[in-house]
């Protein structure tokens, strides 16, 4: 029986799903699989490169970096988030991206992002991808509608996946994955409202209406999404992470005290639900060691084994009649590449300690005061030019989308 790992997005919030992983990681707890969606593929990216607390480092260190979040790359770029800075100068220079773990960790990992032209998500294991490749598809992952420019690869044009599945639980089902582990960033009875910037959307999208429909309805197939994750966590399933109350973080958060609060409560939670997630994955490993004598038993008895193929198999039928599954590598191609020096730069170890460095923050474990970046992959080329939606209007209006959450009042009713 395999086991996931499923990983909600939801911008700097997701600095609590880094605090969850990076106990994980320390505690050596494994999975068979693992997808993220948006900040969850990005700060997930870690846990099969095995490098803990790289996540809270950079956002820590970058919080009030304008290259890494601003008004002013927005305007310059069309990117709240600098692509530039945040998928290439982070990871390979400033807090290099371990490829080399990445590539040899057996665990499959999975990313969602949206398809403009149809709405519908696209999910892509990222095993085999190229440094470039790589950082394409997580930057399309995460790229929020209104303050993010179309990100067009593996001949797609793509959004932030959280509009089309923001907890892609049933897609894991689907690939096999019978026990899964997922982490939210929305407290229990936490209910999605409206889209309140549809006026602002429907302009700046208005050649994609499948997009727009998909955003205009997220709330319906979010909400309905937590009711079969609380069906599948109540039937044994699902094991489900979430913050005890709402994570005092915005989408967009440049407050230090604020992001680090928020990466140790994901820790505190990890910490205390340990020993049942424990459980819950041996159980699932005990099933799955009582399944294989079953099937030995009934191969030396010669019945038939005509169903066993539908039992074990994935049916992909149900995962692509709507939605887009790019392939899985077959165990011989997921064998690991030699890593490049483009890649890992050989100044690596002096550049780490260096920021370990400017991270220390004093005895407590729990509290780096440092941070690195999402995955890196290669250099972009600075001739490949992605399709702009979003054109820059007032200042004023700007700086209203891109601090909407920051009025605790606004954020009850935002969705992203």
């Amino acid at each position: 029986m395999k086991t996931g790992l499923v990983l909600e997005g939801g911008g700097i919030r997701g600095i609590f799903s880094a605090g969850v992983l990076d106990v994980l990681m320390e505690e050596g707890i494994a999975f068979d699989g693992a997808v993220g969606v948006s900040a969850g593929a990005a700060f997930g990216c870690n846990y099969k490169s095995r490098q803990p607390r790289r996540a809270i480092r950079y956002n820590l260190r970058f919080a009030k970096d304008p290259r890494y979040s601003s008004v002013r790359s927005l305007l310059k770029t069309g990117d709240l988030f600098n692509a530039r800075f945040c998928y290439h100068e982070i990871p390979e220079k400033l807090d290099p991206f371990d490829w080399k773990a990445f590539r040899e960790n057996p665990m499959s990992f999975y990313l969602v992002c949206t398809d403009v032209e149809t709405g519908l998500p696209v999910y892509h294991c990222c095993d085999k991808d190229g440094d470039w490749e790589m950082l394409e598809w997580f930057r399309a992952s995460g790229s929020m509608p209104l303050v993010s420019r179309i990100v067009e690869v593996g001949g797609y044009k793509l959004l932030d996946g959280g509009i089309s599945d923001s907890v892609p639980l049933r897609f894991m089902e689907n690939e096999g994955y019978e026990r899964n582990v997922v982490v939210l960033t929305r407290p229990a009875g936490y209910v999605k409202k409206a889209n309140p910037m549809m006026a602002v959307m429907r302009p700046a999208l208005r050649e994609y209406p499948a997009v727009l429909e998909a955003i205009e309805n997220r709330h319906i197939g979010y909400n309905k999404t937590l009711a079969y994750i609380r069906q599948r966590e109540n039937e044994k399933a699902a094991f489900v992470i979430r913050p005890k109350e709402a994570i005092d973080v915005g989408r967009v958060e440049h407050d230090r005290a604020k992001i680090r609060a928020a990466y140790k409560e994901g820790r505190r939670t990890a910490r205390r639900l340990l020993p049942a997630i424990r459980q819950f994955l041996a159980e699932a490993k005990g099933e799955a060691a009582k399944g294989e004598t079953a099937l030995g038993e009934t191969a030396l008895s010669s019945a038939p084994l005509a169903a066993l193929g539908a039992a074990g198999g994935t049916d992909a039928a149900a995962v692509t009649e709507r939605s887009t599954v790019t392939p899985v590598p077959s165990a011989a191609e997921k064998r690991p590449a030699a890593a490049s020096p483009e890649t890992i730069p050989a100044k690596t170890a002096a550049v780490s300690a260096v920021i370990h460095e400017e991270a220390s923050c004093g005895p407590e474990r729990d509290e780096p005061e440092c941070v690195s970046p999402l995955p890196s992959a290669g250099s972009i080329p600075r001739s490949r030019r992605h399709r702009k939606t979003w054109k820059p209007g007032s200042m004023k209006a700007l700086k209203q989308s891109a601090s909407l959450e920051k009025n605790p009042e606004t954020e009850k009713k935002t969705e992203s």
